[in-house]
């Protein structure tokens, strides 16, 4: 690794400071996240970051894959076991715990990057001050959609995975605050995690 350093107090700060990002996920358990080979993806995010020089982060970055369990009341459990493993977390998937999550990390002084949060609520800096999305509110696309097409009524059907049943609730209740109505909300399939 080389390092432009302008003396040997900043030579010894740029190499001994390593900042470890855990990456939250159902790897073991949802059949769509089993396939995400997330330790690869993680081992080339964290490369790419290490080796852009522009960035001038002045530190190391790494990761740590992080099992997330499909019950949501077992995620939260397990993350509270997270808060010594990482210096910020990507994730969580299971939006039945992202608020949860994202005060204890507060409380932690950890930031959580989501990409599958659906809970506006967490787009409030003075509540939520460690919470960031990596992507727009899906709750607020799907809304956008469904009002460009004038769509009055809908729907929602997702997987029984607690997880899924979770994350269909959530995205009810947004857009019923949008004033959409959201006739039925059920789930379908077999649960093998029961």
């Amino acid at each position: 690794m080389s390092l432009l350093a302008t003396d040997t107090e900043d030579l010894v700060y740029a190499t001994s400071l390593l900042q470890t990002m855990g990456v939250l996920g159902p790897w073991n358990c949802d059949p769509l996240y089993s396939r995400a080979l997330p330790s690869v993806a993680a081992k080339l995010a964290v490369g790419r970051i290490n080796e852009d020089f522009s960035m001038d982060l002045r530190l190391k970055m790494d990761y740590i894959v992080l099992q997330e369990p499909c019950e949501t009341s077992k995620a939260l459990t397990t993350f509270v076991y997270y808060e010594d493993l990482a210096e910020a977390f990507i994730g969580p998937t299971n939006t039945g715990y992202c608020t949860a999550a994202t005060l204890l990390a507060t409380n932690w002084d950890k930031a959580v990057f989501s990409y599958g949060c659906v809970n506006y609520e967490l787009d409030k800096d003075a509540t939520y001050p460690t919470f960031a999305r990596t992507l727009p509110s899906p709750f607020r696309i799907l809304f956008m959609v469904l009002e460009y097409f004038q769509w009055a009524n809908v729907g929602i059907v997702s997987s029984n995975e607690d997880i899924w049943v979770e994350a269909a609730r959530k995205l009810a209740n947004a857009l019923r605050r949008q004033g959409l109505p959201v006739g039925i909300v059920t789930s379908i399939g077999a649960n093998e995690t029961e």
